[in-house]
């Protein structure tokens, strides 16, 4: 199925905005408190009663991301290969459906964290250790879909890109540099390695900005993209 133009060039524009959200959440985590930067420790309560503002913005940073990309997915997919087999295509749909599951877990996060944090403030002794027992409980804790899946098909995309000549070298390096942090950010959370965690997710957000403003440039320009 032929993808039409016009929105070949508003999923072009849509990945520059991702691109953008990318470099936001970049920018907001080095001037996030320090006590919010690890939600594991009883402090991140208190501290993001007190000042939501950084949290909020990654939340409805990293939603909108998940949300838009589903639009822009299948786009990049087809500029980078188009149809080549069901492999891709199960890539592609894993890939929209990490998407998915992280766009709702932030927006979850975004209904909760603030609630649970001024209860935590606001309870006695048995409120907090609860509380800290039990955390955020996110959808994906792991981060097997919103990193090992997107991390996937970006790896993926961009192997496919390089192999076929569709996409410069230079972006499909980016891509497998990126696609490969994001699933040593999965083994570290697994493993527990809170270092490799946080040098993982700086690198994705340090490379995020530049792959899909830069796809989303080529897209705005003409590249010719089917879904695949």
């Amino acid at each position: 199925m032929k993808t039409g133009f016009s929105f070949t060039r508003v999923a072009g524009a849509l990945a520059i905005v991702i691109g953008i959200l990318y470099l936001l959440i970049g920018v907001n985590y080095l001037f996030m408190p320090e006590a919010q930067k690890e939600y594991l420790k009883p402090e991140f309560w208190p501290a993001f009663s007190a000042h939501p503002a950084s949290g909020m913005i990654e939340y409805i940073a990293f939603a909108a991301i998940g949300i838009l990309a589903l639009g822009v997915v299948p786009i990049i997919s087809g500029l980078a290969g188009g149809k080549v087999s069901g492999f891709f295509q199960w890539v592609v749909s894993l890939g929209m459906l990490g998407f998915a599951v992280h766009a709702v877990e932030e927006i979850r996060l975004l209904a909760l964290t603030k609630r649970i944090a001024d209860a935590y403030v606001a309870g006695d002794a048995a409120t907090r250790s609860a509380i800290a027992a039990l955390g955020l409980q996110n959808l994906d804790p792991l981060h097997l879909f919103k990193f090992g899946l997107v991390g996937l098909w970006v790896l993926v995309v961009s192997i496919l890109g390089f192999s076929k000549k569709t996409l410069p070298a230079v972006l499909c390096a980016i891509g497998i540099v990126g696609g490969v942090a994001f699933w040593v950010n999965l083994v570290g959370n697994v493993l527990q390695l809170v270092p490799i965690v946080t040098a993982t997710a700086i690198t994705a957000i340090v490379l995020g900005p530049i792959w899909y403003i830069w796809v989303g440039v080529r897209l705005l320009g003409g590249g010719a993209a089917s879904a695949p």
